[in-house]
């Protein structure tokens, strides 16, 4: 028998380009000039297209639905929605990404180096856009994370630099204030009741995205009360 290899997490084509509406559902202009057409009933209720505008598009590995958009660049102003993943009572819950070993480069150096990724839970902050053009879209903001409990049953939470930085990042732009705000400690799972409170909070921030992805999330500046936002549904 040959060798062979295989792939275990296939991914489908994803990258810029533009959705154009048709009769029978809507076709993905990839930059490349690859045209991907996509069937009405393969389009995700949760997801609205984005017709004539520049974005990023997500494909299935079969290349007939459509996984993702989100806009190609911009700044954009936007809400808290939801968490994901969801359990099957509708509930958010923590995704274990593995670790494992991998191998890096090393730029000072100029050469290859070898390392061991650790397991983490992550989950994924959705931020819709609530103005312009791209009104009512949602964007994904990854998340890695270890809650803690904290003095006075409150739940805090660890890691690296970068990882505590942008969660601190995310929930100030969301509105939540460090010095008066807590969160009670649930050993079992702590995003339904963070995420109950940031829909109370109801902030709306600044949101800015770069090739696809949201390169930096920072509450409005004191004063600003931004115009034109619809209530929030439901």
């Amino acid at each position: 028998m040959p060798m062979t290899g295989e792939v275990k997490i296939a991914k489908g084509p994803s990258g810029k380009g533009v959705l154009r509406q048709v009769p029978d559902g809507l076709k993905v202009m990839a930059e490349d000039g690859t045209v991907y057409p996509i069937p009405q009933e393969n389009i995700p209720e949760y997801l609205k297209p984005i017709y004539e505008k520049e974005v990023l598009f997500r494909l299935s590995t079969d290349e007939m639905t459509l996984r993702g958009i989100s806009p190609w660049g911009g700044q954009h102003l936007a809400r808290f929605a939801s968490f994901f993943p969801w359990d099957e009572d509708g509930q958010p819950e923590p995704r274990l990404k593995k670790g494992g070993p991998y191998r890096w480069y090393d730029d000072k150096i100029g050469k290859w180096k070898k390392a061991f990724a650790k397991d983490k839970l992550q989950f994924t902050a959705m931020n819709e856009i609530v103005s312009g053009d791209y009104e009512g879209l949602q964007v994904g903001y990854f998340l890695d994370y270890i809650f803690v409990p904290r003095e006075g049953n409150e739940t805090g939470w660890v890691g690296s630099s970068k990882v505590v930085e942008s969660m601190e990042k995310f929930l100030r732009a969301a509105g939540v204030d460090f010095v008066h705000d807590s969160l009670p400690w649930n050993p079992e799972n702590v995003l339904p009741a963070l995420q109950t409170m940031l829909i109370a909070k109801d902030a709306v921030y600044q949101m800015g995205i770069e090739e696809g992805q949201i390169a930096a999330l920072s509450p409005l500046a004191p004063g600003v009360v931004p115009t034109g936002v619809k209530p929030r549904a439901g």
